[in-house]
């Protein structure tokens, strides 16, 4: 909830879901399966990796950074044209503003 006391009908609406969903589903029970059977369950656990990927800091993704202000009005009608102010290569550290 929100930080807002929930009024006693509320209260009742939530507990009588959560008891009707509570007896409605059950444990699954867990089962090990080869690497590539495993495309599509569910894992019962956390897993972690033992060291990263990449072993410096990275972006997932590659693309552009922009504030919003920057394209508020922008629009298919009315296209805004951003400049390129920085670039960023891998394993490099920057401050861009």
């Amino acid at each position: 909830m929100s930080g807002k006391s929930a009024t006693p009908a509320a209260e009742l609406v939530t507990d009588t879901g959560r008891s009707i969903v509570s007896g409605a589903i059950s444990v699954l029970a867990i089962e090990t399966v080869s690497l590539s059977d495993a495309l599509g369950p569910v894992a019962a656990e956390d897993m972690i990796a033992e060291k990263d990927l990449a072993p410096y800091a990275r972006s997932t993704m590659d693309g552009y950074a922009l504030r919003a202000a920057d394209s508020a009005f922008a629009s298919p009608q009315s296209p805004v044209c951003l400049p390129v102010t920085g670039k960023v290569c891998v394993k490099q550290y920057t401050k861009l503003t």
